[in-house]
């Protein structure tokens, strides 16, 4: 039942629906970790107008340099890890590995402690290996390859440090020869953080062959580098003299030597202004003859410093206005609203929490979308039941860590619902309207009293939305309206990263700092790097391929024809979360979805491709999104892959096309091979399937020669060469589209799809709707048209994001 104190709140909520300088950057090479196996995969390099097409394979990433054809190539974000299998003899930590030693038996090389018994873990004891893995999951799971002989002998310690202090000790366990044995589990990893798996000899005798991790890499993901914020460094470093003659916002205001760069000759083309920093900047005293003065600015610098330049005084624009959106309030969804309570109540990374509301997208909108998201009834004692659970399990302590006084003391009480109600609400909010909620403490008595007024602030409508409706109540229907600043802030900090805003972006809001373009390129730019920003992205992604976490958790198969399936389901998300880490970082371009590798399966993954008993096995390597274990199983029936679905996705979410007309009520049910002599084939089947229904031809040639490429994966995501015995024919066609030809197999036409007009415009129109949360039908083509240009120039993800959340008309709504 709705308790009556918070009925106001629920009442309400429901009702609300050319120039240079000199410098140098510090070489890319020196943020490399080193990886267990010494593998090191740095990802392509990025460029202004091309990109290398195959990744580089180094110790270091490629460092910025000038192009033969005078481009300027942006050190990608380098990348180390192995797959998630690792021998355990390519040991990172060496001073600390004595006294293990390396050996070989029986065609496995393994590790084995050697040396007196140690019965006492501790982390500064000798005998140690180390290895650096990255978590892609919430839990991980720890197995190892390794041969125990004697059950009484054989025993060492382990423990992944960050997720727990202590030492745990495998023992009393025996093996038939090399076995894989689980060696322990952790539920509170923080995804994209780096955690050490620690081993620690206790006897001679453990042979140790090889470990693997579920829910986790091995090696270590650098943060993407800025190069908004390199290029600012350099742009303003006094030493350098750019904003003696440029002015600090590039419009010569208060520069001894005024030269604007804002519309400058060469500020249109960040090339032709990165080989004229490189030739001409920083300009030399008149004096000294310029054959006598060296240029200091190279490549990398000049590519930095004109980045910025563009960046910050040259962003592109819409070609034409973009109409303002409409004033609204928008839902916080499923996934914001956790972060939301997680960063407000410091709770752990693993909170375990209640059923009820997830993030779902659909084929027509995103969970993002402001018109969809409302407060119903049965939504609103969800919020009530877990603000409840979360605020009663609160201990004291966890209060006063929370609260801005000891809440032992007299008046913290009043104190502390200023303070928590503005630290809810994202934004100030007077002492009156505040201690509206002291009243939600009476009969009370001690830490109940404040339990009672945080679940009354957390049911409030100005905690579950947010707002973007300026503060002029006086407009008119269709008059424009500027957004607060705490409404900017919470429009970045949501929409870049789907958490709060920071405390330090409140304090620019209520410092006025976000109410202009340019300040507001500059925060985007530089909140752009961020891991929260990729992770979004990475969401976004999901939500795009329909494999977010409410789709995918839906998903099941014919035990029958898919055994395992749902054993399978975590690794084979985990086989996705690690690919979209290596090839959809902010740095990354959107070709890189289309043609990068997915890891290698290991372990219960690749066990399960297997299952398939396909003569080849797992298969060739699988290269981009459509060929994921996870979309090819979520775009499939229960017994079956389609074709139709795959290429209905294909032409509707990344062609962008409209596929009009109904399905025919009398449609004739699919036959198989028993019921048709011209049917052996899952493809033989569908051909048939539309030759029968007559006027359907027209629709399913737009998709089925589409979803055709992808016939070598089944319904379950796993890799076949043959169909019921006969080869699977995997060509296809692209038709009714600007570039329309055959192709040989989903490889070819990923390939195809990475390099197109019309695929680039249509992931615009996607991340417009995910990030502003606006219907396909609202998207402006002049904003899309401006994305597309980059994205055909082998722009980056990063530039994607930022051009959505920094074009002219985003500061402004329409009531």
């Amino acid at each position: 039942m709705i308790k009556k104190t918070y009925t106001f709140a629920l009442l309400f909520a429901i009702a609300v629906t050319g120039a240079g300088c000199d410098g140098g950057v510090a070489s890319s090479s020196d943020a490399v970790s080193s990886t267990p196996s010494g593998n090191t995969n740095s990802m392509p390099a990025v460029s202004s107008l091309a990109t290398s097409s195959e990744p580089a394979v180094s110790s270091t990433p490629v460092v910025v340099t000038s192009s033969s054809g005078g481009g300027f190539i942006f050190d990608s974000d380098p990348v180390v890890t192995t797959s998630p299998t690792i021998e355990a003899e390519a040991h990172e930590n060496q001073e600390m590995f004595a006294p293990f030693e390396v050996q070989s038996e029986g065609g496995f090389t393994f590790i084995v402690a050697e040396g007196a018994r140690n019965n006492d873990a501790a982390d500064d004891a000798t005998g140690q290996a180390h290895y650096t893995i990255t978590a892609s999951d919430t839990t991980i799971a720890l197995y190892a390859m390794l041969n125990l002989r004697d059950e009484e002998r054989d025993s060492f310690f382990t423990k992944i440090e960050g997720l727990s202090d202590e030492w745990l000790m495998e023992n009393s366990r025996t093996t038939n020869g090399f076995e894989e044995l689980l060696i322990g589990s952790w539920n509170n990893a923080v995804v994209g953080q780096t955690y050490t798996v620690k081993l620690l000899r206790r006897e001679s005798g453990a042979q140790i062959d090889s470990l693997r991790v579920e829910g986790a890499m091995f090696g270590v993901t650098e943060a993407p580098k800025n190069f908004y914020l390199l290029g600012k460094e350099l742009y303003e470093d006094p030493a350098l003299g750019c904003v003696t003659c440029h002015g600090i916002n590039g419009d010569a205001v208060g520069a001894i030597t005024p030269v604007p760069l804002i519309d400058c000759n060469f500020c249109n083309n960040i090339d032709q202004l990165a080989d004229k920093i490189e030739a001409s900047m920083p300009k030399a005293d008149p004096s000294v003859p310029a054959s006598a003065v060296p240029s200091a600015c190279d490549a990398e610098c000049a590519a930095y410093t004109a980045y910025y330049i563009m960046e910050q005084f040259n962003a592109p624009q819409p070609a034409e206005p973009i109409e303002p959106m409409k004033a609204r309030a928008w839902l916080l969804n499923a996934s914001e609203y956790k972060a939301t309570l997680t960063q407000l109540l410091g709770l752990p990374s693993n909170y375990a929490w209640m059923e009820g509301y997830v993030d779902v997208s659909d084929a027509h909108y995103y969970p993002t979308n402001s018109n969809e998201g409302s407060v119903d009834r049965t939504l609103a004692l969800y919020f009530i039941e877990q603000s409840e659970a979360i605020v009663n399990g609160l201990s004291g302590a966890q209060l006063d860590a929370i609260s801005p006084c000891d809440v032992d003391s007299a008046g913290c009480l009043t104190t502390f619902t200023r303070d928590f109600a503005r630290r809810a609400f994202r934004r100030d909010v007077s002492n009156a309207d505040a201690d509206r909620y002291l009243a939600l403490a009476d009969g009370e008595v001690g830490l109940d009293e404040y339990r009672r007024v945080m679940v009354g602030i957390l049911n409030s409508p100005f905690f579950l939305y947010r707002t973007e409706m300026g503060d002029n109540e006086n407009l008119a229907e269709g008059e424009t309206t500027e957004l607060t600043g705490y409404e900017i802030a919470n429009m970045i900090s949501y929409s870049l990263t789907g958490n709060p805003p920071s405390e330090a972006l409140m304090e620019s809001a209520r410092n006025g700092q976000l109410n202009s373009p340019s300040s507001l390129r500059a925060i985007v730019n530089e909140m752009v790097a961020e891991p929260e920003v990729a992770q979004r992205l990475h969401s976004f992604i999901r939500a795009w391929l329909l494999v977010d976490e409410g789709q995918w958790a839906e998903v099941e198969r014919n035990d029958g024809l898919c055994s395992g399936f749902d054993g399978a389901k975590d690794a084979i998300e985990g086989e996705f979360t690690q690919f979209l880490s290596q090839n959809a970082t902010v740095n990354n371009t959107l070709a890189d979805l289309f043609t990068g590798t997915l890891p290698a399966p290991n372990g219960a993954l690749r066990e399960f491709y297997l299952s398939n008993n396909d003569p080849e096995g797992v298969g060739p390597a699988r290269q981009g999104i459509f060929s994921s274990g996870i979309f090819a199983a979520r775009h499939a029936q229960f017994t079956i892959p389609s074709p139709t679905m795959r290429g209905v996705f294909m032409r509707e979410r990344v062609l962008c096309g409209e596929l009009g007309g109904t399905i025919p009520a009398n449609l004739p049910p699919l036959q198989d091979s028993g019921s048709n002599p011209n049917i052996v084939t899952n493809r033989d089947s569908f051909k048939v399937h539309v030759e029968a229904g007559g006027d359907c031809v027209s629709c399913h040639e737009l998709m089925d020669p589409l979803g055709f490429t992808m016939e070598h994966l089944d319904a379950c995501g796993r890799y076949r060469s043959v169909d019921n015995g006969a080869p699977v024919d995997v060509t296809g066609e692209i038709v009714a589209t600007s570039f329309d030809q055959p192709v040989n197999d989903l490889t070819d036409l990923s390939n195809v799809m990475a390099n197109q007009r019309d695929v680039n415009e249509c992931f615009a129109t996607q991340a417009y709707q995910f990030y502003l949360g606006k219907p396909k039908e609202a998207t402006p083509a002049a904003l899309v048209e401006l994305i597309a240009d980059g994205l055909d120039t082998d722009g980056r993800l990063r530039d994607v994001i930022v051009q959505l959340l920094t074009h002219e008309n985003i500061l402004i709504r329409e009531r």
